[in-house]
């Protein structure tokens, strides 16, 4: 269409208005950023197989923790393995909560993210939780 411009609407479908071709070439490029800052189509924890059969063998192995959440019933932990089935293996003392997370590494695969809950024995409280692959304290936001 000459003299129209495209436009992306709430929808993220192209709307046509007259105007210029300008926007006819600006609209396809808003469309493939608003996707690629959607990220992957699958979100952290998800149970949907992507592909594991052609992700090759996989090893167990210690991985980090990369994000914590004080949950009703202890922590919920977001670990460094995708479709990993982690495992934790947990220490707690008066003054802290140490993590240790075991999961399946494959060769190769999408990039994701597990969640795994984690229950203590009692309320976090003051604590603090370290991850035990690194013996480095883990931060977190208790609000």
């Amino acid at each position: 269409m000459v003299g129209s411009q495209a436009t992306v609407d709430s929808m993220s479908r192209i709307v046509m208005h007259r105007r210029s071709l300008t926007g006819l070439c600006l609209g396809p490029v808003l469309a493939l950023t608003v996707c690629a800052c959607a990220g992957p189509p699958w979100a952290v924890g998800d149970d949907v197989d992507h592909g594991s059969e052609q992700r090759g063998a996989a090893s167990r192995s210690v991985v980090t923790i990369d994000a914590v959440e004080v949950t009703e019933t202890g922590l919920g932990l977001v670990v460094d393995s995708c479709q990993g089935k982690p495992t934790a293996q947990v220490v707690e003392s008066d003054s802290t909560v140490t993590i240790t997370v075991s999961a399946d590494i494959f060769e190769v695969g999408p990039a994701c993210q597990d969640y795994l809950a984690v229950p203590l024995d009692k309320d976090l409280g003051a604590r603090t939780v370290v991850d035990g692959s690194t013996h480095s304290e883990v931060p977190f936001d208790l609000s």
